[in-house]
Formats: structure tokens, C-alpha cells, sequence
């Protein structure tokens, strides 16, 4: 597991039924947003309705105490994600392409 107590942006999304959790990164200007379902078993809603601008957050600064299993995440370079950069041409001819989703790999430790 992995502890960690300081202070955090913390956000209540009643709409979601959930709490969001900003983590930052070490040396880096990228954070990591945990959202934490208020059910216990309310991980499934919670996905169902998480989409990018279904929900505006009011984030306030607080002390928290954070453990979570230990995890390590592939770069996206790694997983690929250089490859869409390539070729421009695909970008600029007659069909363009859209990216539709990046997934990340987790693997619990």
C-alpha cells in the first residue's frame, strides 16, 4: 500500500454520487483525478455516468490521508501512442483521423 497525508484538492459531485481526489505527479505539471463513489457499491453507476463535461467541480484545498494499493502505470508513449504521430499526413487528408479514447495500462503491485 501506499500512504501519503497532506493537503489536497478535494471536490463533492453530488451528480455523480462521488468525491474527486486531485493527485499530482512528482516533478510534473500532471495530476491524477481519483473519483471515490459515496456508495460502497456504487463503482458501477459511478462509470455509467463519467464522461468529460458531464459534471463542474468546485475544488477546495484539505487535509487528507490517501492509501491505495501500490501501482505503476505505462507511459502512453509506451503503449503505443507515438505511433499516431508518425505520419501528419493522416491527420490532413481526405478522412481524417479522430481519436476516440486513450487508455492507460494499471497494474496493481
Amino acid at each position: 500500500m501506499m500512504h501519503q497525508s497532506g493537503r489536497f484538492l478535494l471536490a463533492d459531485c453530488p451528480s455523480l454520487g462521488a468525491t474527486a481526489l486531485v493527485l499530482p505527479y512528482r516533478h510534473s505539471g500532471a495530476v491524477m483525478v481519483l473519483f471515490l463513489p459515496q456508495d460502497l457499491y456504487g463503482l458501477g453507476a459511478l462509470q455509467e455516468q463519467l464522461s468529460v463535461g458531464a459534471f463542474e467541480l468546485q475544488f477546495r484545498e484539505c487535509d487528507v490521508d490517501v492509501s491505495l494499493p501500490r501501482f505503476r502505470l505505462r507511459q502512453v508513449r509506451k503503449c503505443g501512442e507515438g505511433d499516431m504521430h508518425v505520419d501528419e499526413r493522416m491527420w490532413h487528408g481526405e478522412r481524417a483521423l479522430d481519436i476516440l479514447a486513450v487508455c492507460h495500462e494499471a497494474a496493481l503491485q
